[in-house]
């Protein structure tokens, strides 16, 4: 099913000033969108105002043209899905367990897992390759495997939407070309609308079919990684001199950053 997710000309801060200023944006759907920007540009604010943690000063976020303060908490929690930055687990909780969590808004108070309760955490295991560690303790686990364990939560909530905050930040290059890519099938396989805020450019390039660039709380350029993967909206963007090639192996655009030290042809 797909769900048509806009914000609307939002303004949001915190206290008095705002973080994000005048943002629309319309979310691909069933495609990977990528938002990128340098710190403090308003991306993990963007996220929480879609998931509903933070409410927009002006304008309105929609679900189905619908606002989300008029939707209830659970309908949204069935729809939009957010594995936020740096999760932490109860201590010696077995990843099953963790993993079961993620059914809370299919559950009617106090009552049991059931059938369709385990069969979406089997799936959401099967999904990140993690059933192997099922009776595992969280606290045992690799970065990369507990990763994959959250992603895995967030997965058992069966939403239509997923958002994700650097969910390879701290993870070596080999762990996170394997999130990465375990995102790209869970996209392809369920038609997963995925929105993912990531540092590395060349993997948004690489993992993104439509790209959001977000400068001093406005957004700055949206489009496919040709269209935004450029060396003068890299400059815009970040403000530093680059080379754009295509990448060998997938034809995406591969940014070459200079330092002073370098002379850009």
């Amino acid at each position: 099913m797909s769900n048509s997710l806009k914000a609307n000309n939002i303004s949001v801060g915190y206290g008095n000033g705002n973080i994000l200023n005048d943002v629309s944006i319309h979310i691909p759907e069933n495609k990977i969108s990528v938002i990128l920007g340098s710190n403090g540009s308003g991306k993990s604010t963007l996220l929480k105002t879609f998931c509903r943690l933070l409410t927009p000063n002006e304008g309105t976020i929609t679900l189905n043209d619908t606002s989300l303060k008029c939707i209830n908490s659970k309908k949204i929690a069935k729809t939009i899905g957010l594995l936020p930055q740096n999760l932490t687990a109860p201590e010696g909780i077995k990843v099953a367990e963790l993993v079961s969590r993620g059914r809370y808004p299919h559950r009617k108070f106090l009552s049991p897992l059931s059938a369709d309760d385990y069969k979406a955490i089997n799936e959401a295991m099967c999904a990140m390759k993690i059933t192997e560690l099922a009776d595992r303790s969280i606290d045992e686990l690799s970065g990369g495997q507990r990763q994959r364990v959250f992603i895995a939560l967030a997965l058992a909530q069966e939403t239509d939407i997923l958002f994700l905050d650097e969910p390879t930040t701290y993870l070596d290059i080999a762990y996170q070309i394997e999130i990465l890519d375990l995102l790209k099938e869970l996209n392809q396989t369920k038609k997963t609308t995925i929105v993912m805020v990531l540092h590395d450019i060349n993997l948004s390039s690489k993992y993104g079919d439509y790209i959001f660039a977000m400068k001093n709380g406005h957004l700055l350029k949206e489009g496919t990684p040709n269209e935004v993967i450029t060396s003068e909206n890299i400059k815009e963007i970040y403000g530093i001199e680059s080379v754009v090639v295509s990448d060998p192996l997938s034809g995406s655009p591969f940014i070459i950053p200079a330092s002073s030290h370098d002379t850009v042809q």
